[in-house]
């Protein structure tokens, strides 16, 4: 905590620095703001006279919005924005917003009130997150002498006034007139987040909040730590269903700390998240609680995650992390870009590393109960470990029903230690399969003799032989056979003549 207090003070030690930083840049910030998000005056539905004027107006305030996101509007009735008469206004507790057309574009003007550090920090964050695709207004006007900015106004409804319209006690003035108001702030606090939860599954869909944890990995990303989720600061677009998100004075920079410092911070918005919207994400914590919960002996392929956490035996190159760092990262096919099909995946292992080697979709293939279930585990795992989000689909499914399915065309498909368990016109009707849908079949055999497998024609269907004879009957004849001296587990990789 000691750590994380300092940091978030990356502007106060110098913060004329670093408005003359940002002031130089403020051209190049307002010339990608004019590619960004925007809503036009028309989204208002005001009358049609008051309509007319609002968009003709080079600058014209349309209203000020008050702590629970209401506007006192100026210009009179309007019918998609809440609004609020001025005897009923609860004055913003920090900083001012007003409501801006500006040539036909709505604006929200945000006043810092003297708070350089709040305008610094939500400046940088708004650019910064912009330039990476993530769903913020977009920078309009930025004034660096009043400390005011103005960004594009979302059009749609804050996540808070969904919820309070559903029955949750989530507004300020609600909770002002509930019995929250009489107790500790803390449990007021935790008493709101489960009202907003309560009725979340009524106003948004799963789809909704994975996409909004995208957004925060997008922040973390840049190395940025939102700090204040909260229900009231993400807004459902009216068009899109999306999720915006708002309000980053708060936020914190950390470009020079370390990844597992950084992580920590993170983390602390996560748990925020799991608090908020119901999810399980992972942390560092439980990434580490549930790696361990994990007996080794049904660690079929081990893994390596953040924070030094593991499963199984890692230094085995039989499978998982050995085997990919001893053959498989330099033997596949190009994986940049690629769209490969994992046939008896297991926990996800080997589909997850190519994906986090430049692979830009992978289905993975797993009958087992078990291991579909460790992979979900493995996708979580990796995904928080490098804080992306992979396309990863993963089939319940037995391998021979991939011959009944359409997925479409591979860059190439790999049987790892797996296609040599069916029977032997199974396996020649899915290598039939794979030869429309991919030119490249990448298969490993398995030569050892100790297994005491308990039907003895496996091992010649594990074979190297066995395998070219495959290949070659479903037009894969151009073979490569990669044999280090003295492994087991020998790599092909058949492809279709040119």
């Amino acid at each position: 905590m000691i750590i994380h207090n300092r940091i978030r003070m990356m502007f106060s030690s110098s913060d004329s620095a670093a408005l003359s930083g940002l002031r130089e840049n403020r051209d190049a910030m307002l010339t990608h703001g004019q590619s960004g998000y925007r809503a036009e005056t028309d989204v208002l539905n005001a009358d049609d006279a008051k309509s007319a004027e609002i968009a003709a107006a080079s600058v014209l305030e349309v209203g000020e919005f008050d702590q629970d996101g209401f506007l006192r509007s100026d210009v009179g009735a309007l019918e998609d924005i809440a609004t609020v008469t001025p005897e009923n206004f609860v004055p913003r507790k920090r900083f001012g917003l007003t409501l801006v057309a500006r040539n036909g574009i709505l604006a929200v003007r945000k006043d810092y009130r003297g708070n350089q550090q709040a305008f610094l920090t939500e400046v940088h964050a708004l650019d910064t997150l912009a330039r990476a695709n993530c769903n913020v207004p977009a920078l309009l006007d930025i004034d660096f002498d009043r400390l005011q900015i103005e960004m594009s106004y979302v059009a749609g409804t804050v996540l808070r006034e969904a919820l309070a319209r559903r029955g949750a006690i989530v507004r300020d003035r609600d909770v002002e007139r509930h019995e929250l108001a009489n107790v500790d702030p803390e449990e007021r606090r935790l008493a709101r987040i489960q009202e907003g939860r309560t009725r979340l599954a009524t106003v948004v869909d799963d789809a909704f909040i994975e996409d909004l944890f995208r957004q925060l990995r997008i922040m973390h990303s840049q190395r940025i730590v939102w700090g204040d989720i909260k229900f009231g600061n993400v807004v459902i677009e009216k068009d899109s269903g999306k999720p915006y998100v708002i309000d980053f004075n708060s936020a914190s920079y950390h470009p020079k700390l370390g990844d597992r410092a950084f992580r920590r911070l993170a983390d602390c918005d996560i748990e925020k998240f799991n608090l908020h919207f119901g999810t399980n994400k992972l942390t560092t914590d439980s990434l580490r609680e549930r790696a361990i919960a994990i007996p080794e002996s049904e660690v079929y392929a081990p893994a390596c995650f953040a924070a030094g956490v593991s499963i199984g035996n890692l230094w085995d190159n039989s499978n998982g992390y050995g085997r990919w760092r001893f053959l498989l990262k330099h033997a596949l096919p190009p994986l940049q870009g690629a769209r490969v099909l994992d046939l008896g995946a297991n926990n996800a292992f080997n589909s997850l590393q190519l994906l986090r080697n430049g692979a830009r979709e992978v289905l993975g293939v797993e009958l087992d109960d078990k291991f579909f279930e460790q992979g979900e585990f493995l996708r979580a795992a990796f995904e928080y470990s490098d804080n992306a989000n992979y396309d990863f689909q993963y089939l319940h499914s037995n391998m021979m029903d991939i011959i009944r399915m359409d997925l479409g065309k591979f860059d190439f498909v790999m049987a790892l230690c797996c296609i040599y368990y069916l029977d032997r016109d199974d396996i020649a009707a899915i290598a039939r399969h794979l030869s429309t849908i991919t030119d490249t079949f990448v298969l490993q055999c398995n030569t050892s003799r100790r297994i005491g497998r308990s039907d003895p024609d496996t091992y010649e269907k594990a074979s190297v032989e066995y395998a070219r004879k495959i290949l070659s009957d479903a037009n894969f004849s151009d073979i490569e056979v990669i044999s280090p001296s003295g492994y087991e587990r020998p790599l092909l990789i058949g492809r279709q003549p040119r």
